[in-house]
């Protein structure tokens, strides 16, 4: 008999939590926010594109390069390779 109410117990118990959890995303969502893949292309002072910026906060899985941080940024091409240079505002 008591075997029968802790079994009923745990299942009552678990079956409640599952209900309450109202079918939020079982993965973490600490890595990125953005579930749209919106991104914004940034632009440095020549106007040329350096890298996208994601609004809802950390890069994650968003397009390659991303950069959280606004900063001016020359992009040059040296030998095949792309070079980026901070430069001051």
């Amino acid at each position: 008999m008591i075997t029968y109410l802790g079994f009923f117990g745990v299942l009552t118990k678990n079956v409640i939590r599952i209900y309450k959890t109202e079918n939020v995303n079982i993965l973490p969502l600490i890595y990125d926010k953005n579930l749209d893949g919106n991104v914004i292309k940034h632009y440095n002072n020549e106007g040329v594109f350096i890298h996208y910026k994601n609004p809802y906060g950390l890069c994650g899985y968003s397009k390659s390069p991303c950069n959280l941080i606004d900063v001016n940024i020359k992009k040059e091409k040296k030998f095949g390779y792309v070079m980026f240079k901070k430069t001051n505002r």
